[in-house]
């Protein structure tokens, strides 16, 4: 029976989205699958969700399982599994991991670690205990590695916030290069009585701009100007 891998990449934040993450994660999926003579489709892309987000309310991991119901309702004679770069590519959270496992091996869907370099299933309960100590010790060190990561961001940013008196979100309008003209006009305009709106009307007449190149409205200057 033919083998169809479906290979799926996650990435937990929105800053890793651009990075070599996504490209490592689906090269190390792909000669995983050529090694082996799995048959690879299209790599599903799960952007910016937490490795702590369940199954079901990852739009990508449903995709997946969508197609392989479909696939097995045309009655084809295939069997199916999941390919990751690594098991924290599935979750960093141990419980999650294991929901998710079950969710594939209720589902008969088989989920390898490219990492591990051969076709151990770890979805697989098969009466190995030794396979599912391994498995869950693999969820257990993901799971404390996230909690060091969290632990040294945390104590990074107070070290930030001690310093500077913020170290979140972005810079307040006027404080990248270009943007004081801007506010220092919208101030004159409130300062001389203008309300919002009329603030927005003349900042664009006079072609001062959002910091994202936009004309001004009334809730951008409230949101610049009262903060």
């Amino acid at each position: 029976m033919k083998m169809i891998a479906f290979g799926y990449i996650r990435v937990s934040g929105k800053g890793q989205i651009d990075g070599d993450g996504p490209e490592r994660q689906e090269q190390s999926i792909r000669a995983f699958c050529a090694q082996h003579g799995l048959e690879l489709f299209p790599c599903f892309f799960e952007p910016a969700v937490s490795g702590t987000v369940e199954a079901m309310s990852r739009p990508a991991f449903v995709d997946i399982v969508t197609q392989i119901d479909t696939r097995r309702e045309d009655g084809r004679e295939e069997s199916f599994c999941i390919v990751v770069e690594r098991m924290d590519r599935l979750a960093r959270d141990l419980t999650v991991s294991e929901m998710l496992l079950r969710e594939c091996r209720n589902r008969n869907i088989k989920v390898y670690a490219a990492d591990q370099g051969i076709l151990t299933d770890m979805a697989s309960e098969d009466g190995d205990p030794s396979r599912v100590l391994i498995r869950q010790i693999l969820g257990a060190v993901a799971q404390w590695e996230k909690s060091v990561i969290v632990k040294k961001l945390r104590a990074s940013r107070d070290r930030k916030r001690a310093a500077t008196g913020r170290c979140e979100g972005p810079l307040p309008f006027g404080q990248l290069p270009g943007e004081a003209p801007a506010l220092k006009y919208l101030k004159f305009c409130r300062d001389n009585g203008l309300s919002f709106s009329k603030v927005a009307f003349h900042a664009n007449a006079n072609g001062h701009l959002t910091r994202q190149g936009k004309p001004w409205s009334r809730a951008t200057v409230y949101g610049v100007l009262v903060r």
